[in-house]
Order: C-alpha cells, then sequence, then structure tokens
C-alpha cells in the first residue's frame, strides 16, 4: 500500500533541520527501499523550508507511521504538524 506522509515545520523548524540533517539523511538511507518520493516542500520563493512529503509503501497506516515516527526530524521537533493518509495514484506521468 502507499502513504503519504505531509509534515509541516514548526515555527523554529530551519534551525532544528540543520541540527539534525545527518540523522535525518541517515534515516532516509535505511528507509529508501520503501521510499517511492520524499523531499523538501519549499516556499514560493524556494529561500526557506516550509515542510516535507513523503510517498512510501508499507503494510498498514500503523506501519507508514512508525518509519516518520522514528526520522529524527520528527524527533528532533522539526514538525508542528504530520499527517498520514493512504494514497492511490490513479493518474499521471508517474502512473502506468
Amino acid at each position: 500500500m502507499l502513504f503519504v506522509i505531509y509534515c509541516r515545520d514548526a515555527e523554529n523548524g530551519a534551525d532544528l533541520r540543520k541540527v539534525n540533517l545527518e540523522a535525518h539523511l541517515g534515516h532516509v538511507e535505511q528507509v529508501k527501499d520503501r521510499i517511492m518520493i520524499a523531499g523538501p516542500i519549499k516556499d514560493e520563493a524556494n529561500s526557506s523550508f516550509l515542510g516535507s512529503l513523503f510517498v512510501l509503501e508499507a503494510n498498514s497506516l500503523q506501519s507508514a507511521r512508525g518509519i516518520i515516527e522514528a526520522d529524527p526530524f520528527y524527533k528532533g521537533g522539526v514538525y508542528s504538524e504530520v499527517r498520514v493518509d493512504r494514497f492511490e495514484g490513479l493518474g499521471g506521468k508517474w502512473v502506468s
């Protein structure tokens, strides 16, 4: 199953991203076989981080939530809000 994880940064998220970046990238490396696509959400000027978006494979909502909750960005308080939902890709260039 696919899940989309939408993470909105906390007010001090930019500072916390710097502190936790290396550990976050290590976590991403550990779960990369489950990640379909992931990356930061940025402002219109491409100068500030607003959050992160992940589309990943997991066996259940609990498993998907466990992946994000193990992320050092999550543990380190980078995100003020995290939403995990089931996702079904039905159209677009990535859907065959």
